[in-house]
C-alpha cells in the first residue's frame, strides 16, 4: 500500500479474478447499515483500480503531481477509472474540489482523435447492421427457395417412381468394368 507515493506496507494474497456486477462503496460500509463510526473523513483523489501490480516508479509519478497524466499512460491497465467514479451519482456529504489541472494540447488532440474514431466506428456499426439485415433477408429467401425446390424434387421423384421402373441391363461378357444401361419395363 502506498500513501502519497511512499510505500507504507505490503501483504501478499492469493490471486483472484475480480468479478463485475457488484457494488462498491467509498467512505463507508458497502452494506445497508450506515454507521458514523465507519465513515471515512478525508480526501480521495484519483482512485483507480489496475489489472496488474504497478511499479514503485509508476506510483511515485502519479503521486508527485496532482495533474500527472500517468493514469492516461497506464489507461489500458485501469479496470476502474477515477473519471468513471466522478461521473457516478454520489450520496452523503461529498464535496468536489476543483483541481485546476490544465488540459494540455496533446490531450485535446487525443480526445479529438478518439471522437473521430468513435464516429467512424458508429458509422461502420450502422453499415454492418444494414448488411446483416440484408444477409438475413437473403438467407430467409434462400431457405424458402430450397424448401420449394425440395418439394418439387420429391414430387418429381414420386412421379417417376409411379410411372417408371428401371432395371439394369448389363453386358455379361464385359470385363470388371461392367456398363449397365437402364431400360423401361
Amino acid at each position: 500500500a502506498y500513501f502519497n507515493g511512499q510505500e507504507v506496507g505490503s501483504t501478499s494474497t492469493n490471486r483472484r479474478q475480480i468479478e463485475t456486477g457488484g457494488k462498491m462503496s467509498m467512505g463507508n460500509r458497502a452494506d445497508e447499515m450506515v454507521e458514523s463510526r465507519f465513515i471515512f473523513g478525508g480526501d480521495v483523489f484519483k482512485m483507480n483500480i489496475f489489472n496488474r501490480v504497478l511499479t514503485s516508479t509508476e506510483i511515485r509519478a502519479m503521486a508527485s503531481d496532482m495533474c500527472s497524466e500517468e493514469e492516461e499512460i497506464l489507461n489500458s491497465n485501469r479496470l476502474l477509472k477515477w473519471e468513471d467514479i466522478m461521473s457516478q451519482q454520489r450520496t452523503g456529504n461529498v464535496v468536489e474540489i476543483p483541481t485546476n489541472c490544465p488540459v494540455v494540447p496533446h490531450t485535446k488532440e487525443r480526445l479529438r482523435l478518439i471522437e473521430e474514431r468513435l464516429n467512424t466506428a458508429e458509422q461502420e456499426l450502422k453499415e454492418t447492421k444494414t448488411s446483416l439485415t440484408n444477409t438475413q433477408e437473403e438467407l430467409q429467401s434462400t431457405k424458402q427457395e430450397l424448401t420449394e425446390t425440395k418439394r418439387s424434387l420429391k414430387c418429381h421423384e414420386d412421379t417417376l417412381q409411379r410411372h417408371f421402373r428401371y432395371r439394369p441391363v448389363c453386358d455379361d461378357e464385359s470385363e470388371e468394368d461392367t456398363i449397365c444401361l437402364n431400360t423401361r419395363n
